[in-house]
């Protein structure tokens, strides 16, 4: 059976008349984080996304056809303006959604207003020292570049480049199974046009191969082509800056090509180093992520984030720190691979989508209550729907919350939700805490936190641990201490540019980033947590 049920982000950034940039998850629109030079309703009054309570806004709705054409053919959007600049739609050709592809820049047609009030908010921001300055689009490069001369005697100031990169990739859940004859994704997917070259690079964790190797390998044999694979630990201790030299030297000697792409397959750590490589080897290729974890299926396969742990000299080990945003090809999930992992991974895994469940969905928090220790027996094997409808709201509810947010301009973000702590725990030495792990001893926390604030009732605080603990997942460890939650909520303000930003819960499936949190607050949520498990 084919790769099947496609969930497709899409990111637009178009400069119409104020537009807020798109983006689309099957066929519904959400506003995304305004851009930097995109500050203002645009002619039909719509606003970028707030997220206010880190909800996410009802999707404007959108006639289909052209958004060039919907934008300009709004009656309001014929006003013009006397300082108004216009660029004739009909003179740049548009490309189809589905003609284009990952890494190909997307030309669409822009207006540009130039200023006329210094003082009020506008879509392009003016130079630096000059605000009264309108800048004019350069033949050549009417889309992109700008120049800002001075009004005396049309004297050079400066220029501005401006260049939006089209982000799509596809999240495919493969129903049949991705290393089945009847899917081609693998076998096909970016494969070179000339027919010379039928190979793939391979990138695959150790423990993947010691269990699927030779699956893979007979995939590969049957759709005849030739295999080049790297294979590599996939524990956090090895999420290193070597492991990405590993695979880059392994590029080197494979001559891979601009367009081709590299594939991984494994569980979270080795899919976050094989995004890096792919993002830094001749400064971006691409790559398709095929998760093999629980963990890795709802999380690191879905966003656009990838990274390796730093060794700080003076601050010891950082988690995450060096790394970039950088869109997969594709995401290929296969839930046959949870089926080999053990208790504790699958476990491990629970944590995130219990993370979800508490910010975002009761529904998913109500299936975890009643069906997760069941879950973690089947490996999400089972007969009936429950296991596939659990995968499904968990990635649609990441996929909702990173669309329009996807390099993170508003830091005020749900999913952060049990990571402000978890960090510090999870890199303590001999912690022996799984990253799934660490999410939910911080988010029973931060439940606590919320209890003590009266955002949540004391009955709520305790469905929420016993729905924990019937899944098996830890709510507290050793390393949770006074010192270490300090630590933490240092690095989260460093994190998070100043300011605190922590998801608390308001109710199941719902919550608000708060900023106040007090040292002696923290002392006494820790000292709540440690007699609850007297």
């Amino acid at each position: 059976m084919h790769c099947t049920h496609h969930l497709l982000i899409q990111q637009r950034q178009l400069l119409l008349e104020y537009p807020p940039p798109c983006v689309a998850l099957g066929r519904h629109f959400l506003s995304a984080s305004t851009p930097w030079f995109l500050a203002t309703p645009n002619a039909r009054g719509c606003r970028p996304a707030t997220h206010c309570h880190c909800r996410t806004p009802s999707p404007p709705s959108l006639r289909t056809g052209s958004l060039c054409q919907q934008r300009t053919h709004h009656p309001q959007a014929q006003q013009r303006h006397p300082h108004q600049l216009h660029i004739p739609i009909d003179t740049i050709p548009s490309i189809p959604i589905e003609n284009t592809i990952p890494h190909t820049p997307l030309l669409r047609a822009r207006s540009y207003r130039a200023p006329h009030d210094a003082s009020a908010p506008h879509p392009f921001k003016p130079l630096n020292g000059y605000l009264a300055v309108r800048p004019e689009p350069l033949p050549r490069a009417p889309e992109n570049v700008f120049v800002f001369r001075r009004a005396s005697d049309g004297a050079p100031l400066g220029w501005r480049n401006v260049f939006q990169l089209p982000i799509q990739y596809d999240v495919e859940l493969c129903r049949g199974g991705v290393l089945s004859a009847d899917c081609t994704a693998l076998a096909t997917r970016l494969m070179p046009a000339s027919g010379d070259l039928r190979r793939r690079f391979l990138v695959v964790d150790a423990a993947v191969q010691e269990l699927y190797g030779a699956a893979i390998a007979k995939y590969f044999d049957h759709h005849g082509i030739e295999v080049h694979t790297v294979v590599l630990p996939g524990e956090e201790c090895n999420k290193r800056m070597e492991a990405v030299d590993a695979i880059l030297e392994q590029l080197c000697v494979f001559g891979l090509l601009r367009r081709e792409p590299i594939i991984g397959i494994g569980g979270g750590v080795l899919l976050d180093i094989v995004g890096l490589a792919a993002n830094l080897y001749r400064r971006g290729v691409p790559y398709i992520r095929v998760p093999t974890t629980l963990l890795a299926l709802v999380d690191a396969s879905v966003g656009v984030k990838n990274g390796v742990d730093y060794c700080s000299c003076a601050c010891g080990p950082q988690k995450n720190r060096v790394g970039s945003f950088y869109a997969p090809a594709a995401a290929l999930l296969d839930k046959t691979f949870i089926a080999t992992q053990d208790a504790r991974n699958v476990v491990n895994g629970l944590g995130e989508v219990m993370k979800l469940a508490l910010v975002r969905s009761a529904e998913l928090f109500c299936l975890l209550e009643a069906h997760g220790a069941r879950l973690v027996r089947e490996r999400f094997q089972g007969a009936d729907p429950v296991a596939d409808r659990v995968i499904e709201l968990s990635i649609q509810i990441m996929l909702e919350e990173l669309g329009p947010n996807l390099w993170e301009e508003k830091l005020e973000r749900c999913v952060d939700y049990g990571h402000t702590f978890s960090k510090i725990l999870e890199m303590e030495p001999g912690a022996d805490l799984m990253h799934g792990e660490a999410v939910n001893v911080d988010g029973a926390l931060c439940v606590v936190l919320a209890a003590n604030r009266g955002l949540i009732s004391a009955a709520v605080r305790d469905r929420v641990f016993a729905a924990m603990r019937g899944v098996g997942l830890p709510t507290l460890h050793p390393a949770v201490t006074p010192a270490a939650l300090a630590q933490g909520l240092a690095d989260a303000v460093q994190h998070r540019n100043g300011a605190q930003r922590i998801p608390l819960l308001t109710g199941i499936g719902a919550a608000v980033c708060v900023n106040d949190i007090t040292p002696a607050e923290l002392e006494v949520a820790c000292a709540q947590l440690w007699a609850m498990h007297a």
